[in-house]
């Protein structure tokens, strides 16, 4: 039978540290929804971290992702980061210099992972590539547009840009990552 990640959020508050299922806590809204394309116990500066299981109750096992072939190591971990500095970046106040530093920092994550999708050819449908990489193609045409939006005042197509960038580019393809047989469905349920 299949095992199902328990994926779980650490939110410090000082010395008061508090462990929440995030799928309940994302079903009231409450946090972002995270992928399981990533890397795993990372902290982040304002308090945030990560701790991804297996559903037996056994950490993943990352020796898997990183000693897997190059770029899939430093994409995964890129693709992971991105999908939490996005769920943080929409939950925050937009305009800011905080949104503008985050946001360029998600900017250069994603151009990461876009890139150096162009070397992980593990399904091959289209000579080495497969309908991901079109994906990518789309991804850095799609970052360089909302950023030329949000720089010419359309900020609605600039939300809506990178809303869809961050369901589709990350959450949709981070899925596709847990087929049998890649890296990540190894990694997370050790298959």
């Amino acid at each position: 039978s299949a095992v199902i990640a328990d994926i779980r959020i650490a939110l410090c508050n000082s010395s008061f540290v508090r462990r929440v299922d995030i799928w309940t806590e994302c079903s009231k809204g409450l946090l972002p929804t995270v992928s399981t394309s990533g890397g795993v116990a990372a902290s982040y500066g304002s308090g945030y971290a990560l701790e991804v299981m297996r559903g037996n109750g056994e950490n993943m096992d990352l020796s898997i992702l990183n000693t897997a072939e190059n770029p899939i190591p430093t994409h995964a971990y890129a693709a992971f980061l991105a999908v939490i500095l996005g769920g943080i970046q929409l939950t925050r106040p937009k305009g800011t210099s905080s949104h503008k530093y985050l946001g360029y920092t998600w900017v250069l994550l994603m151009l990461w992972v876009s890139i150096s999708s162009f070397w992980i050819q593990t399904i091959k449908i289209i000579g080495p590539f497969s309908p991901i990489h079109f994906l990518s193609i789309f991804t850095i045409w799609s970052v360089f547009e909302a950023i030329r939006s949000a720089r010419n005042g359309n900020i609605i197509r600039h939300k809506r840009m990178m809303k869809l960038l961050y369901i589709l580019a990350l959450i949709v393809t981070g899925l596709f990552t847990l087929l049998p047989g890649r890296t990540m469905n190894a990694v997370l349920f050790g298959v």
